[in-house]
C-alpha cells in the first residue's frame, strides 16, 4: 500500500506556522512577565521594579533601579527584549533584591502568598 500526501506551498505553510508560534510564544511570555511584575508585592517598589529581562544571559550584579517606577521600568523592558526575540533563543527573566526568593517561596509577604512567577506562569498555562 502505498501512502501520498499532496502538499501544495508546503514552505508558505511552515513559515506562516513558524510565525504564528513565534506571536504565540512571545505574547505568553510577555503576559507571565508582566504578571509577575504587577504581582510583585510593593513596600519601597525596589523588587517590583528590578525585574530584568535579558537576551542570552541573566541578568547579573546589583541593582539598578529604584521602586518609583511601581514596576514601570520593568515592564517596558519586557516589551523592548521581547520585540526582539525570535524561537531559539534564550530569554532571561530575573530579579536581584536579595529577598526576591522569601517573596517568592517564603510566605514572606500578605500581598503574595503563593509567589508571583510560579502562579503567572500557571494562569497563562491554563488559559
Amino acid at each position: 500500500m502505498k501512502l501520498s500526501f499532496k502538499i501544495k506551498n508546503l514552505e508558505k505553510e511552515m513559515e506562516i506556522l513558524s510565525e504564528t508560534t513565534q506571536k504565540r510564544v512571545t505574547a505568553n511570555l510577555l503576559k507571565v512577565y508582566i504578571l509577575t511584575i504587577k504581582r510583585t508585592p510593593v513596600d519601597t517598589g525596589r523588587a517590583r521594579n528590578n525585574w530584568f529581562t535579558r537576551m542570552g544571559a541573566a541578568k547579573t550584579g546589583g541593582l539598578e533601579r529604584d521602586g518609583k517606577r511601581g514596576g514601570g521600568d520593568a515592564v517596558q523592558e519586557s516589551r523592548e527584549v521581547l520585540s526582539k526575540y525570535t524561537l531559539g533563543q534564550n530569554v532571561f527573566f530575573s530579579n536581584n533584591v536579595p529577598y526576591i526568593r522569601r517573596l517568592e517561596f517564603g510566605n514572606w509577604s500578605g500581598q503574595a502568598p503563593n509567589g508571583m512567577l510560579r502562579r503567572s506562569i500557571e494562569d497563562v498555562v491554563s488559559r
